[in-house]
């Protein structure tokens, strides 16, 4: 067990770190702006190339291409789901999960006194804006018995984090989605009722 985030008890959390890479392209007018990008490229320890420059006479502008290569930390997919029963990638099999953009571990719904009702708290998100979601997937349960506090619809909502309240099986097809759409998505998943 490790302390941290406060007095709570966490679990240890048997993941790997995995990495998408992503390029991008921009087209820039001037020096100025190679070197700003270059500099916030470096701030964020991203490998930027500049793959051409070329010289505009007629505009009489300089327009320097660079591809910028970095990473996204992928969240774990979920391979399959049934009644009761959850497989995550590296994680393997468990009832209910928190995911999380690079790793996850089972969802424990005693730390933080959920029930059905009123459902899914501040509390049991948090976790997965610390660690990296930018948009959050909240499954309902199989039979759509789970509820989420309006508490915390208000949370993510003046955070500026989109997120989804679906039932369990459309909640891990849109989750999975967004992994392959590169998406850093975290979700809460619950396998029955």
């Amino acid at each position: 067990m490790h302390k941290c985030r406060g007095d709570r008890d966490i679990k240890e959390r048997p993941y790997r770190r995995r990495y998408k890479l992503q390029t991008l392209s921009f087209k820039l007018k001037t020096p100025a702006c190679r070197e700003f990008f270059l500099q916030v490229s470096l701030a964020f320890l991203i490998n930027t190339v500049v793959q051409s420059v070329t010289v505009d006479n007629h505009d009489k502008t300089t327009s320097y291409t660079l591809l910028m290569n970095y990473s996204i930390e992928q969240s774990p997919r979920i391979t399959s789901i049934s009644w009761g029963k959850m497989k995550v990638e590296e994680l393997g099999g468990g009832k209910d999960f928190k995911l999380w953009p690079g790793g996850g571990r089972e969802w424990d719904w005693t730390e933080t006194n959920t029930h059905h009702t009123p459902g899914i708290q501040v509390d049991d998100i948090r976790e997965l804006i610390e660690e990296g979601a930018k948009e959050i997937i909240l499954s309902r349960g199989m039979m759509l018995a789970l509820k989420t506090c309006k508490e915390t619809k208000s949370f993510l909502k003046d955070e500026g984090i989109p997120f989804h309240i679906l039932e369990t099986k459309k909640a891990v097809a849109l989750y999975n989605k967004l992994i392959d759409d590169g998406i850093a998505v975290g979700g809460l998943f619950h396998s029955t009722c």
